[in-house]
């Protein structure tokens, strides 16, 4: 079949390509490949800007300063980069990597130990170009026209010098997302998921003879750039600490691990510092090994830790991988640099888009979000005749299925209460708008950045 598939593909290039490849016949008129080619010198003078719009995916031209000044929002307060620091950071995060890679063990059962450290390590790495996309589906103010229509800002950091490392840590936040969703199954993977759960309230709906039913749609602002860095770290953590995942870890690397890059005083308050490896100049001079250490990356003689005073137990193990993974998802993303303008930059907050890790962590950290929510609508809730049927989210796109509220619904102290003088103010309310302004009540008060 590959013989005739290739007599095909050569019988064809022949009658129709030049000898690069490339088809003969155009489909562009004169006047459209000499406008091409226009815009192609335009680009390479830097005279103008090309580039797709978000989500119509059509054309976008723009001034280079009228670009520049629409990306500076999403630039922020971030610190420009010397190469000295690009340095510094690359070996940091090496670290954390190689770490990384010998707490999972990974490719020791075939030996391939040297390889794994080679291959998750970064020399002069690739760091990823930040780029907006003009959301022309977005309204523009009259006085805006000029400017434009605001800009998504999109970095592909598929490869890129934290990618190891995000790589590692996403294999571990989706499984446990996935974990999660078989608890608590709140996320769609598919159209097919969320047309299942319509299906199955339409069942309950036909069966229980409801008809004051309401459908709302909701989505969570910005969802990536809110997140702030050291509460998804630690939320994340968390939720690992009190599931049932179970990783295998090579526990003298991992005590090594947290010894490196975890304060003493923070050990001494976990009740790990005495599972954990001690510096053997602790409380003298000089500075206190961390992660880019020699030991980090070579076999030497003599460590410069002391061995733990004791072996940890299942729950103090279970801690230490909490803290590890708490620890690995700051550097991730404490680390993640781009490029723009000509500049390198680090970012100082919020979940790098474009990133593999931003996306595992956004997985779990919205499973816990939907279960807190459940929790929480089932405890205001539980005074009133109501009862949410339908909640599957895609990402941060939720669909909701439910009874309309009753008028006069309203949140207080933590409980919905029917207040009489509302009643006739929420009678003129359609009950999608009444009921999904009340959810939203209750959803913004889960997390204070979400």
């Amino acid at each position: 079949m590959k013989e005739e598939l290739m007599d095909v593909v050569k019988k064809y290039k022949d009658d129709n390509c030049d000898h690069n490849g490339n088809i003969k016949e155009s489909n562009l008129s004169k006047i459209q490949a000499q406008g091409l080619k226009e815009c192609v010198q335009q680009a390479k003078e830097k005279k103008q800007v090309f580039y797709m719009t978000d989500k119509s995916r059509k054309n976008s031209v723009d001034t280079p300063s009228n670009y520049i000044e629409a990306m500076q929002k999403h630039i922020g307060e971030d610190k420009k980069l010397s190469q000295k620091e690009v340095k510094s950071i690359e070996k940091k995060l090496n670290g954390h990597a190689v770490m990384f890679a010998r707490i999972l063990k990974i490719g020791e059962s075939w030996n391939h130990q040297f390889r794994v450290k080679q291959a998750v390590k970064s020399e002069n790495g690739p760091i990823p170009n930040l780029e907006g996309l003009r959301k022309d589906h977005k309204h523009v103010p009259v006085d805006q026209k000029e400017k434009g229509p605001p800009t998504r800002p999109v970095c592909g950091a598929s490869r890129s010098v934290n990618g190891p490392l995000s790589n590692i840590l996403s294999e571990i936040l989706n499984r446990l997302a996935d974990e999660l969703d078989e608890e608590i199954k709140t996320e769609s993977r598919s159209t097919e998921d969320m047309i299942a759960g319509i299906r199955e309230v339409n069942r309950k709906i036909h069966t229980d003879d409801i008809n004051d039913i309401t459908i709302w749609s909701s989505d969570v602002k910005a969802l990536y750039p809110s997140f702030h860095v050291d509460e998804v770290a630690k939320n994340i953590s968390e939720t690992f600490y009190l599931s049932k995942m179970k990783i295998e870890v090579n526990i003298e690397t991992l005590a090594l691990y947290l010894a490196l890059v975890v304060s003493k005083e923070k050990l001494i308050e976990l009740g790990l510092d005495k599972v954990t490896p001690t510096w053997k100049h602790e409380g003298g001079p000089g500075q206190r090994p961390g992660i880019t250490t020699e030991e980090v990356f070579h076999s030497v003689k003599h460590s410069l830790f002391e061995k733990p005073r004791e072996e940890p137990d299942e729950r103090q193990t279970r801690k230490m991988i909490a803290l590890a993974i708490e620890e690995g998802i700051r550097a991730v993303m404490r680390g993640h640099m781009y490029k723009f303008n000509g500049e390198v930059y680090l970012q100082s907050d919020g979940g790098p888009i474009g990133l593999e890790l931003t996306g595992a962590i956004s997985r779990a950290f919205m499973l816990w979000w939907d279960k807190e929510f459940q929790i929480q609508v089932r405890n205001v809730m539980q005074d009133i005749r109501w009862e949410l049927l339908l909640y599957r989210r895609y990402v941060d796109d939720c669909n909701c299925i439910a009874r309309e509220t009753p008028p006069g619904a309203r949140i207080i102290n933590g409980k919905c209460v029917i207040v009489e003088e509302c009643i006739e103010e929420d009678n003129e309310l359609p009950g999608d708008l009444r009921t999904a302004k009340l959810m939203q009540t209750i959803a913004n008060n889960i997390c204070n950045f979400i």
